[in-house]
């Protein structure tokens, strides 16, 4: 059966990349559709393993976060309007649980 939910995926690149496509999506979606974005966190919102052997949490934000502060900005916006989902293949003991959340 053919469903009316339209749902789109589209790749995108660059280190602002994500910042401009939540920006479009919010500027363009009527208010009354909802939003769901999904990211992985290992490659999409942080730069990867760029930072092996420093300490990730005094890099500044523009190592730790794929755009900086613009994308932390932008994420901050969207969970006003959209639900937000976050992928790791990370372990989920505690302490990485923690790292990762004040990581965003």
């Amino acid at each position: 059966r053919k469903s009316n939910n339209a749902m789109n995926f589209k790749r995108i690149s660059g280190s602002g990349a994500i910042t401009q496509q939540i920006n479009e999506i919010l500027q363009t979606t009527p208010d009354n559709h909802n939003i769901a974005l999904a990211f992985d966190f290992d490659r999409t919102l942080t730069n990867g393993g760029g930072l092996r052997g420093q300490n990730r949490m005094d890099a500044p934000i523009e190592a730790r976060i794929r755009g900086g502060d613009a994308t932390v900005q932008a994420l901050d916006d969207a969970s006003s309007r959209a639900k937000l989902f976050i992928f790791t293949v990370r372990s989920t003991r505690r302490i990485i649980v923690e790292t990762l959340e004040a990581a965003l």
